[in-house]
C-alpha cells in the first residue's frame, strides 16, 4: 500500500500584533495532517510593493522588522515541507504604532515686535502622523549689559585656579495646540536682548527633534505691554517644570 503525501496545508490561527512603530509580531499554528514542516514563507505588502521571505526553521512565530510607522500591513504565511510549498493562509492585518515626528518643523521667521516680545512663524514637519502640539523654546544668548566675557577672563590661569562656575542656560517654552495657526508670540522678554529660538512638533507619543535655531534681538526698551492670552509659558531648569497660564482678556 502506497501513501502519497501532498504539500502542506495552510497554517491556521495566524495573528499579527504591532510591537512598536517598526515591528509586528506574527504567530500561527502548524497545518493539520501534513508532512513534517521544515520552514515557512512569510508574505506582506509593503509601501514599495509585495515582499516575501523564507524562515528555514519550523518555528511558528516571527517578528517582521523594518516597517513604517502608522501603516496598515497585510500578512500571510505558507508552510514548507520536503514535498514543496503549501498555499498561503488568509491574510490578517495590523497597523504599526505611531511614532514621534522624525523631522522638525521649518522655522520660517522670528521677528522682534517690541522690547519684550518676538513673533515666531513655522511650517509643519513632513509627517504621516497627526501633529497635536508645537513647542517653541527660547533662551537668552546675550544682553545689552552682558558681562560674561569679563567674568571669563577675570581669573588667573594658574594650575590651582579653576574658572568660575557657570549656571546652565535657562530654557523657556511656549506650547501651542496644532489646531491653531503655526505661529506664536513669545512674551515677557528682556529689552534689547538676543534670544535663540527653536520649534518642535509632537504626536500623541511625544515631541520630535528641534528645528535649526534662529537668533533675534528684542527692540530697545519702550512702554509697550505685551499680553498673549491662552498660551503657556514654562521654565525648564534643573529638570523642574513650572507652568503658568496667561489670563484671558475679555
Amino acid at each position: 500500500m502506497c501513501i502519497h503525501f501532498a504539500v502542506p496545508g495552510q497554517p491556521v490561527s495566524l495573528t499579527a500584533k504591532p510591537l512598536d512603530s517598526r515591528r509586528v509580531q506574527l504567530a500561527w499554528e502548524k497545518p493539520l495532517f501534513s508532512l513534517p514542516v521544515t520552514g515557512y514563507t512569510v508574505w506582506f505588502n509593503a509601501t514599495d510593493g509585495e515582499k516575501e521571505f523564507t524562515l528555514t526553521s519550523p518555528h511558528e512565530k516571527h517578528t517582521v522588522m523594518g516597517l513604517h510607522p502608522g501603516i496598515t500591513y497585510a500578512f500571510r504565511v505558507a508552510a514548507i515541507s520536503a514535498r514543496g510549498n503549501g498555499e498561503f493562509c488568509e491574510p490578517v492585518h495590523a497597523t504599526t504604532l505611531q511614532s514621534t515626528p522624525t523631522g522638525p518643523p521649518l522655522l520660517l521667521n522670528v521677528t522682534a515686535i517690541s522690547s519684550s516680545a518676538l513673533h515666531v512663524i513655522w511650517s509643519p514637519p513632513k509627517s504621516t502622523h497627526k501633529i497635536v502640539q508645537y513647542r517653541v523654546q527660547y533662551r537668552v544668548v546675550s544682553t545689552e549689559n552682558d558681562t560674561s566675557s569679563a567674568v571669563s577672563s577675570s581669573y588667573e590661569e594658574d594650575a590651582e585656579d579653576e574658572p568660575p562656575a557657570t549656571n546652565p542656560p535657562v530654557v523657556y517654552s511656549v506650547i501651542v495646540n496644532a489646531s491653531e495657526l503655526t505661529s506664536a508670540n513669545v512674551t515677557a522678554l528682556q529689552p534689547f536682548t538676543v534670544y535663540e529660538v527653536t520649534v518642535a512638533a509632537a504626536t500623541a507619543l511625544g515631541f520630535g527633534p528641534e528645528s535649526t535655531p534662529v537668533r533675534r534681538r528684542t527692540l530697545e526698551d519702550d512702554d509697550d505691554e505685551d499680553v498673549l492670552p491662552g498660551l503657556w509659558r514654562a521654565r525648564l531648569h534643573d529638570k523642574e517644570i513650572q507652568q503658568m497660564m496667561w489670563p484671558s482678556i475679555l
